[in-house]
């Protein structure tokens, strides 16, 4: 299996992932999808076709290409290294930090660039073995502040996935009742290991790491699925129901890169934007890498709608650039994004 392609949505493609160098629920711990390529094929912008991996030298105008580009890389390193991302999951698209001459290199930067340097018609994957056995948590955190701590404790014991999503939208399902502003999160942990034994003790562990003050941990069942609230169809009948009008949900702010050490202020921030807008919204992302996403229910008013998802979409980005964040690709978004 591909650890990074296992915990992926379904909708997502590997042809769409690999050019917007996604990410998934598994980055933070399995590493991005560069890391798992050997290999690509390409098609340029001639017509010439290349296979690029180890051990491949790069010829014709892949060449002439790469030997135009590396002599400028190097002579503005300084630079380029004084404007590198903070996380390598960073979807500006070329990765010109990396100095390692020859075919990892060429891989490294048409991964992400969304066909701008080739068009990407094959990919060689490693792959490593399926755990026999897997154990997922729901941990529900009522404050935000709480979450920065819990990505670090996943990091510390074994957490194979992480993922988030918005407790409001469950509330909403089970038809309890929820107060408006009330946005509480679950996390969804998924352990692996191939003795179930000593897999039941690593959750234990887990769980008492996590012991924060009023958070509480569920062990799912095996068909545990988040995807119903993490779907866009759920959320959009969900939310409009729950705010009683007409709205419709926009994804405001999509693949957003946050510092893990900002993640709770970045979302108190958020949650205080939309209060203070008088906006219904709901949050989910990858926190194991830094990465959420924002829909806003924007009111169903034809003559001002796409001015305010383009305000509402700005200044969530102002918010996320006063700590230094950025673009990530989840789900197929990259540049756009």
């Amino acid at each position: 299996e591909v650890p990074f392609l296992t915990e992926q949505d379904d909708e997502a493609t590997i042809g769409g992932i690999v050019a917007t160098k996604n990410v998934s629920p598994a980055s933070f711990e399995s590493g991005g999808i560069r890391s798992w390529i050997l290999g690509i094929s390409v098609m340029l912008h001639n017509g010439e076709e290349h296979m690029i991996e180890d051990g491949i030298t790069p010829s014709g105008e892949l060449l002439a290409i790469y030997q135009q580009l590396f002599p400028l890389l190097g002579k503005e390193s300084a630079t380029l290294r004084g404007g590198k991302p903070f996380s390598q999951e960073e979807a500006t698209g070329y990765n010109i930090w990396t100095h390692n001459i020859g075919p990892r290199q060429l891989i490294d930067n048409i991964v992400g660039s969304q066909g701008t340097l080739a068009v990407i018609t094959g990919i060689k994957l490693r792959t490593t073995l399926k755990p026999a056995h897997t154990q997922t948590l729901l941990i529900t955190l009522p404050t935000y502040a709480q979450l920065s701590t819990v990505v670090e404790i996943s990091k510390h014991h074994g957490v194979r996935s992480l993922h988030m999503y918005d407790s409001t939208l469950e509330q909403i399902n089970s038809k309890q009742p929820v107060s408006k502003g009330e946005h509480a999160l679950t996390v969804v942990a998924t352990l692996a290991g191939n003795d179930a034994h000593t897999l039941h003790q690593a959750v234990d562990r887990y769980s008492k790491a996590i012991s924060l003050p009023e958070v509480s941990v569920i062990i799912a069942d095996a068909h545990y699925s988040a995807a119903p609230f993490t779907n866009y169809e759920h959320m959009r009948s969900a939310l409009t129901s729950y705010a009683q009008g007409s709205f419709i949900p926009s994804f405001t702010t999509t693949g957003l890169l946050v510092p893990i050490s900002s993640l709770g202020k970045v979302l108190e921030e958020i949650d205080a934007y939309h209060a203070a807008k008088r906006l219904m919204y709901c949050v989910s992302g990858n926190p194991g890498s830094g990465h959420i996403s924002v829909i806003t229910l924007i009111p169903e008013t034809p003559a001002s709608f796409p001015e305010k998802v383009i305000e509402a979409t700005k200044d969530l980005f102002l918010i996320i650039k006063k700590y230094n964040g950025g673009i990530g690709a989840v789900s197929g978004d990259g540049l756009v994004g």
